[in-house]
């Protein structure tokens, strides 16, 4: 049913429309607009995202951000990386690259 549903969609929309993100669509329309959002040189980058499961949601980061290397966790990124939060306010002080749906994009100020 789900490939006669999607049939006339783009890549993105039969994607979002599959069993992978089920568990939490918004996450994972976040992970593919950041992908969209990273600035140039980005040499990895951070998931703040304590409330989606290491068995779906982080890995599915890691994949589909791939090649770019990301680790979960709430540390401060190294130069050339930056944070991708989801579901939570950002950490005070930090710099805003790019708002998304249910999080944002930032850099160390």
């Amino acid at each position: 049913m789900t490939l006669r549903r999607t049939a006339g969609l783009d890549l993105r929309g039969r994607r979002m429309a599959g069993r992978g993100p089920a568990f939490d669509r918004r996450f994972f329309e976040l992970v593919l607009a950041a992908r969209e959002a990273l600035p140039p040189g980005t040499r990895g980058i951070v998931l703040d995202a304590p409330s989606i499961p290491e068995w779906g949601g982080r890995f599915l980061a890691i994949y589909e951000l791939a090649p770019i290397p990301v680790v979960a966790g709430t540390a401060r990124p190294q130069p050339g990386w930056v944070t991708l939060v989801y579901g939570r306010p950002w950490p005070p002080g930090w710099k805003l690259l790019r708002a998304l749906p249910g999080g944002a994009l930032l850099t160390p100020s």
